[in-house]
């Protein structure tokens, strides 16, 4: 019972992580490097931004593993959390993104004419 009890904590854990990965993302503002890397390789690429990001958390603990095991000669630090936040936050991510799709129009695009006369996109 008390294990089922940390995995609920910890997905919600990984829906609050999502959310606020898809929030940077949303409000276009100075971003960890992580998601920084991961908007610069999806923008030129021309990937999604959920599945770019899920690629990366995953080769991120997949090179965090090889090297446990090279220099600590057993794998340390990456365990079963590990694994399933780098495959689960970067689908809640993307999934927030889809269903809260209107956000970006409703609070970054606006239907006023700016002062100078030209409409911004």
């Amino acid at each position: 019972m008390e294990k089922l009890k940390r995995y609920i904590v910890f997905l919600i854990g990984c829906l609050i992580l999502g959310f606020g990965v898809y929030t940077e993302v949303l409000a276009n503002v100075a971003m960890l490097t992580g998601e920084s890397f991961v908007r610069a390789v999806s923008s030129t690429w021309k990937t999604e931004f959920g599945t770019t990001k899920v690629a990366f958390d995953v080769s991120l603990t997949v090179i965090a593993a090889v090297l446990s095991i090279v220099f600590a000669r057993r794998l340390d630090g990456v365990r079963e959390g590990t694994v399933i936040a780098a495959l689960l936050v970067g689908f809640i991510a993307r999934l927030f993104g889809r269903k809260l799709s209107f956000l970006d129009t409703l609070l970054f695009h606006s239907d006023e004419i700016p002062q100078n006369g030209s409409q911004t996109f």
